[in-house]
């Protein structure tokens, strides 16, 4: 904490703190700058050269930008770590916050939550602004009784937090998102659903864990990279882990209740000796499936006649009737993304929609089972 809010050295480079004989400085922080992973930089002429934190994080970080369209009187940084909890000060329930700084001297803390959009980004950003028209030597005093905050209806401080609002942020927030797409880690995804950011994650994961970013021709990465694959992946894994949660959920129903599927056993029995055949010609003798059961050979389609046939056997209701056309779209969609085919916007919107209402035929069957 000393060596990032007692910055007196910017002024005075005769001013140093010690602890048990130790010099504090910059070297202390190093596990936040190992941490840290974007910068920007706010009027970068203006900023003290001697700032050996700036230094170290400009020559450190992965990605950097300069702000420079701002009042000259308006300077310092802004950085991002890799998570939010490297923020933290350790030992403490504090954490580390974008702090307004007058002559070296720390005056205010947390400044950004006096203008937060709540944007995802926020929660990994720290950072230095420096602002030293807030104290010019006048007989002016614009700080609380506590010396520690800034009168919040003075008007240069207003002037601050207006080009924070107006410039500083939005500049940050957009490229970070983007910063962060270029890396492979999860940008600022409020506007998606909850699994969608799952799928983003799972693909964030997939790049990192086979180092997927290391081709030696930089339009294969930069196609790895990109936004589209990335949302193109979000779609389909979306649609795959879907499926496969709908298929086992029906297999297990109707293996629970010990329903037949005599009526699929030659197709299943064809598909068992497809797969045995292609393993042979692989040269392949180990075990592919973890259950090798008729029914782990069939398809949703199949799965939800067989328990359609069931309900209707006993009785539970009279004339079920049966969506054909969702389990087609969903068969085609299904036999697409397993064969790593990319679906279109369109044929998604259309899939979910099937999965609906696949869904809630699913749990009218189950129901009428139970009851």
């Amino acid at each position: 904490m000393i060596a990032l809010y007692f910055r007196f050295s910017l002024i005075d480079s005769n001013f140093n703190i010690y602890i048990n004989n130790k010099k504090i400085g910059v070297n202390d922080l190093s596990e936040l700058t190992n941490k840290t992973q974007f910068l920007w930089e706010i009027n970068s002429k203006q900023n003290h050269s001697n700032d050996e934190l700036l230094n170290i994080l400009k020559k450190s970080v992965k990605k950097r930008d300069e702000i420079e369209n701002v009042p000259q009187n308006i300077h310092g940084f802004i950085a991002s770590t890799e998570t939010p909890s490297d923020l933290k000060i350790f030992g403490l329930s504090e954490k580390i916050t974008i702090d307004l700084f007058v002559n070296g001297r720390l005056r205010d803390r947390n400044i950004i939550n006096r203008i937060s959009r709540s944007r995802i980004a926020e929660s990994y950003l720290y950072g230095q602004i420096h602002f030293n028209n807030l104290d010019l030597g006048d007989t002016e005093d614009r700080f609380t009784t506590s010396r520690e905050g800034v009168l919040e209806n003075d008007p240069e401080y207003e002037k601050l937090t207006d080009c924070l609002r107006k410039t500083i942020l939005p500049r940050i927030l957009s490229t970070w998102d983007k910063f962060r797409e270029e890396i492979g880690d999860d940008g600022d995804d409020e506007d998606l659903d909850e699994s969608e950011k799952k799928a983003r994650t799972l693909f964030n994961s997939v790049i990192k864990e086979w180092n997927l970013r290391k081709f030696e021709n930089d339009k294969i990465n930069a196609f790895i990279s990109g936004k589209h694959f990335k949302k193109e992946a979000q779609l389909n894994f979306k649609a795959y882990s879907t499926l496969f949660v709908f298929e086992n959920l029906l297999r297990y129903t109707i293996d629970e209740y010990n329903i037949s599927i005599d009526q699929f056993a030659d197709k299943a029995k064809k598909y068992r000796q497809d797969e045995k055949r292609i393993a042979k010609e692989a040269q392949l003798y180990m075990s592919i499936r973890k259950k090798d059961g008729d029914l782990f050979y069939l398809g949703i389609s199949d799965l939800l006649t067989i328990l359609e046939n069931e309900v209707k056997k006993g009785s539970l209701v009279d004339n079920y009737p049966r969506a054909f056309l969702d389990e087609h779209r969903v068969k085609l969609s299904r036999n697409a993304t397993m064969h790593t085919a990319i679906l279109t916007k369109e044929v998604n919107d259309i899939l979910q929609v099937s999965q609906k209402n696949i869904l809630a035929r699913i749990y009218k069957l189950i129901n009428n089972l139970h009851n």
